[in-house]
């Protein structure tokens, strides 16, 4: 007898036990709105979106990629074992570039009987079944892809869900780069400050006065810390002064440079 959901030629449909796929939605729906929480830059963002996929998928693996010219770029992964993760690849070349250029998702049950998977890139891995859907349909700027070790077809509630993702990742992906262009523009209006001047040579002090010769002038320690750096000293004995004065520690003077 053929397990529940199972489909002709072997292609099994991966619902958790117990739940009808008419309710598979409603069990992520919380999942498809993680890339949007908690992210502060792109790198923590893609590794979110990465999980969340893998996660509502119930996938062997998921990819986060991002369109950057004529290359698709593997930002990110999460996955049984390594997939792409940090390479490129030319956009007419690989399926994410494919979804991205036609504007659909693209499901794929078997990668050896599809022209539009590139096998030598997939040889080492454990990939047999993937689906991929793009990161804003009107204008792609990515794709996430899910990915199987065994014989699957993505659904089209599957691919519903997936696209949800994909929604959620292209409005967080807005967020963080409006929030970018505010930080830059206050980066930007920000004062500038004098950065603090700083000696690159010797100079010699008087061993009495304890002045510091700069270009033939001699001038207080005093005077030189304000000129050159701001600082505005105060008199007063130290602990270490005051005995070796037979004074009180207590009794310390402290009197204003003028």
């Amino acid at each position: 007898m053929s397990p529940p959901h199972a489909r002709p030629g072997g292609v099994q449909k991966r619902f958790a036990p117990g739940i009808c796929p008419c309710q598979y939605g409603a069990e992520d729906q919380a999942h498809v709105s993680l890339p949007c929480q908690g992210a502060g830059n792109c790198l923590q963002f893609s590794k979110l979106a990465g999980q969340a996929a893998r996660k509502i998928a119930r996938a062997d693996g998921a990819t986060f990629v991002l369109r950057d010219g004529d290359l698709c770029h593997y930002v990110e992964e999460n996955a049984v074992s390594p997939l792409w993760r940090g390479k490129r690849f030319p956009i007419s070349q690989c399926v994410s570039g494919w979804v991205m250029l036609n504007r659909q998702p693209a499901v794929i049950a078997d990668i050896h009987k599809d022209d539009r998977v590139p096998t030598e890139a997939y040889s080492t891995t454990f990939v047999r079944s993937m689906a991929m859907v793009p990161i804003r349909s009107r204008d792609p700027i990515g794709a996430i892809g899910f990915y199987w070790a065994d014989h699957h077809a993505a659904s089209e509630l599957e691919l519903r869900l997936f696209t949800i993702l994909a929604d959620a990742v292209s409005l967080a992906l807005e967020r963080l780069r409006v929030l970018e262009d505010l930080a830059r523009v206050e980066s930007e209006l920000q004062p500038e400050t004098t950065p603090e001047k700083t000696l690159d040579k010797m100079v010699r002090m008087c061993s009495w006065t304890g002045r510091l010769d700069i270009d033939g002038q001699w001038i207080s320690m005093e005077d030189f810390l304000q000129k050159n750096f701001g600082i505005r000293v105060t008199h007063a004995i130290s602990p270490e002064g005051a005995r070796h004065l037979g004074c009180p520690t207590d009794s310390s003077v402290d009197k204003s440079s003028s």
